[in-house]
C-alpha cells in the first residue's frame, strides 16, 4: 500500500469514532495529517529527493488524515475519490468537543514556551479542562512526568515499585485488582498532541514509538493548531473558508511564514492541468 492509498477516506465523525475504538483496542495510536505541500517538499510526489525518514513515519502511523483542498483536488483527479478535509485545527477541536472533560488527559508538546503557555490558558478556558501536562519543544520530552497518568497500570508497595508479576507473588488477589483498574484506566484517553514542525514532528513520534506505547498515548502530529489556540493566528473570514481559500488568507496575512507552503501547494496546478498519468 502506498502512502496515498493509505489516506483515510471517511468523514470526520467516522474518523473520531474509529480512532477512539482502535485506541481502546490496543492502548496506543498514532494519527498524522497529510498536507499536499508536504508531499511535494519531502519528495513523496514529484522529482525532489525523498525524505526517507518522513516516509517511514507516515508508513507506521495508524491513521493518515487528509488536510486541505489541494490534496482533495489531487486525490479526486488521480484516484477518482472525494476526500473529506480533516484538517488539524478543525479536527482537534471536534475531537475535544465530542469527549467529556473527564474522559481524557490532554498532554501538549509544543515548540515555543510562550505559545504553549498561552494555548494552555485558552484551552482551559474554552473547553473547561485542566491540561494534564505540557512542555515546550526546545527540550527533550520528559516521559517520566506521565507516570502518574498511568498509575492504574502500575502497582506500588511503600516507596518501592513492583512489577505485576512480583506483586502477584506477594498478594493473591492482585489479578482481580489488576483487571478492575485496567478497565477503569481504559476509560481515560491520554491524548498527546505534538507540534515540532513537519517532518520533524512525525519523525520524532516514530523515534519515540516505544514511549507512545508504554504510556498509552493517542499521539497526534498537530501542526498549527496551537497557534490558533494561543491566539497568534486567526481563522480566515467565513467567506474565504466557504470558497476554500483559507490558504490564501493565511498567505496574505503572513506571507513570510506561509511562503514555502503556498509555493509547494502551487505544484497542484501542474498535476491537475499539465502532467499526464
Amino acid at each position: 500500500m502506498t502512502i496515498l492509498e493509505k489516506i483515510y477516506k471517511k468523514n470526520t465523525q467516522k474518523a473520531f469514532k474509529e480512532i477512539i475504538k482502535k485506541y481502546k483496542g490496543q492502548w496506543f495510536w498514532v494519527v498524522h495529517y497529510l498536507y499536499f505541500a508536504n508531499l511535494i517538499s519531502n519528495g513523496i510526489i514529484g522529482n525532489k529527493k525523498v525524505n526517507r525518514e518522513f516516509l517511514e513515519a507516515l508508513k507506521i502511523c495508524d491513521f493518515l488524515l487528509p488536510d486541505g483542498i489541494a490534496l482533495q483536488l489531487y486525490y479526486k483527479k488521480y484516484f477518482w475519490l472525494s476526500l473529506s478535509n480533516l484538517n488539524g485545527t478543525d479536527f482537534a477541536e471536534y475531537f475535544l468537543k465530542n469527549l467529556k472533560s473527564d474522559e481524557y488527559n490532554l498532554i501538549l508538546y509544543w515548540a515555543k514556551k510562550e505559545v504553549i503557555e498561552k494555548a494552555v490558558l485558552n484551552i482551559e478556558q474554552k473547553y473547561g479542562i485542566k491540561i494534564a501536562y505540557f512542555q515546550d519543544g526546545y527540550s527533550e520530552f520528559d516521559f517520566g512526568k506521565l507516570e502518574e497518568l498511568n498509575e492504574n497500570f502500575s502497582f506500588f508497595w511503600g516507596k518501592w515499585r513492583l512489577s505485576e508479576s512480583q506483586f502477584d507473588k506477594q498478594i493473591g488477589w492482585v489479578s482481580e485488582f489488576t483487571e478492575k483498574n485496567k478497565k477503569n484506566a481504559s476509560e481515560k484517553i491520554n491524548i498527546f498532541m505534538v507540534w515540532l514542525w513537519t517532518p520533524k514532528q512525525e519523525i520524532w513520534i516514530k523515534n519515540n514509538l516505544e514511549n507512545i506505547k508504554k504510556y498509552n498515548l493517542l499521539a497526534f502530529s498537530q501542526w498549527w493548531t496551537f497557534d490558533f489556540w494561543a491566539g497568534n493566528e486567526k481563522r480566515a473570514p467565513q467567506i474565504f473558508i466557504q470558497l476554500k481559500l483559507e490558504w490564501l488568507w493565511r498567505f496574505i496575512t503572513n506571507p513570510r511564514k506561509n511562503f514555502k507552503k503556498v509555493w509547494y501547494s502551487l505544484y497542484l496546478f501542474y498535476y491537475l492541468y499539465g502532467k499526464r498519468r
